[in-house]
């Protein structure tokens, strides 16, 4: 029984250590981003029937303030995952995908008419088969490739 309350009794003094009074944590600085900007208002621009140039002016003032948002949210977006929180799930907003022009797929095989042995046969068919491989991993790559640029213009 000595043995065991001897134990308990260093257990405890050993737990009664003064705490170390350090430097106190530094208090939480504001984020680095800065208050978007007021978006542009139709008031401001004198539209009439006849004011064409004006009407241009809004529609590409806007147009410039709809980039300006996406690209806001987008490196907020960027901001915070690269400090551990990810933003909520929600459709991706993204830019338009741009198909590569890809290859057309063949309906049918036409052999050359100079091929008139089995052999000469089976390698003009080698050779549009091959021809066809090619054609899809070089199609396979620029999806691909263009893809990826797509994804990267996400929000999500």
């Amino acid at each position: 029984m000595k043995p065991f309350c001897l134990g308990v009794i260093l257990l405890l003094l050993a737990g009664c250590t003064p705490q170390y009074k350090g430097t106190p944590p530094e208090p939480v600085r504001a984020w680095p981003t800065r208050q978007m900007d007021n978006p542009p208002v139709a008031a401001r621009y004198p539209l009439g029937n006849d004011d064409q140039k004006a009407f241009e002016t809004y529609v590409i003032d806007v147009n410039i303030y709809a980039y300006y948002v996406y690209k806001y949210a987008r490196d907020l977006n960027e901001y915070v995952a690269a400090r551990g929180w990810h933003p909520p799930r929600v459709a991706p907003l993204c830019e338009e995908f741009e198909t590569p022009d890809l290859h057309p797929i063949p309906d049918r095989i036409t052999l050359d008419r100079n091929s008139r042995s089995a052999e000469q046969i089976s390698q003009d068919i080698a050779n549009q088969f091959r021809q066809i491989l090619e054609n899809y991993r070089s199609d396979r790559k620029a999806f691909r490739h263009n893809f990826s640029e797509h994804e990267k213009t996400c929000l999500n």
